[in-house]
């Protein structure tokens, strides 16, 4: 087994697990580690670049200053410089700013809350959209298989809710997707 950790709930998974009477947890998957530093990393990248620009934007202003002083030229120089300069600084920063935002306050967080708790009887999915949580629990007899196409693609896992046909995409970024993969194909034939 790749998961040898003790296993951690949020109370969130413990009413869930309680109300459903989906028994003991014996596994817990969440996105796997590397790939929240890989976005946190470039979100780092991307205000790189937005500080670039406005040092970018910085020299500009000061080159122009200068060049103005210097050879006393009229203000119309200074202006077009400047406005140039702004408008470049303007189309890297604020793009980088908005797509730094998304990620610090959105996606990185949804990607940490994001986790499967395989329980007894079923299993836990929790998400979160928008500050928003969903945590719903999934009965092994409901699961109606599991199918991935590669190994490096995401899993399709496939269930009934109140006589509806249900798909859940697994993203490939779980940690242990191939084990969480057996031991979803294992349970839901076990309880069928």
């Amino acid at each position: 087994m790749g998961q040898e950790n003790r296993i951690i709930l949020r109370r969130e998974d413990e009413q869930v697990i309680a109300t459903s009477h989906l028994g003991n947890p014996f596994a817990v998957y969440g996105i796997s580690k590397k790939w929240i530093q890989f976005y946190v990393r470039m979100t780092y990248v991307v205000v790189f670049f937005a500080v670039i620009a406005i040092i970018f934007f910085m020299i500009i202003f000061v080159k122009a200053w200068y060049a103005m002083y210097i050879n006393s030229q009229g203000y119309e120089s200074l202006y077009s410089q400047i406005s140039t300069g702004m408008v470049e600084t303007i189309a890297t920063f604020v793009p980088a700013l908005l797509v730094s935002a998304f990620f610090w306050l959105l996606y990185i967080p949804q990607l940490k809350y994001k986790r499967l708790v395989l329980c007894e009887n079923g299993l836990i999915y929790a998400e979160k959209k928008l500050r928003r949580k969903n945590v719903q629990a999934i009965y092994w007899k409901d699961v109606l298989g599991i199918a991935q196409q590669s190994s490096y693609s995401n899993a399709i896992l496939s269930y009934m809710r109140d006589d509806d046909l249900t798909i859940l995409i697994l993203d490939s970024a779980f940690e242990y997707l191939d084990e969480l993969i057996v031991n979803i194909r294992e349970k839901s034939v076990k309880y069928k």
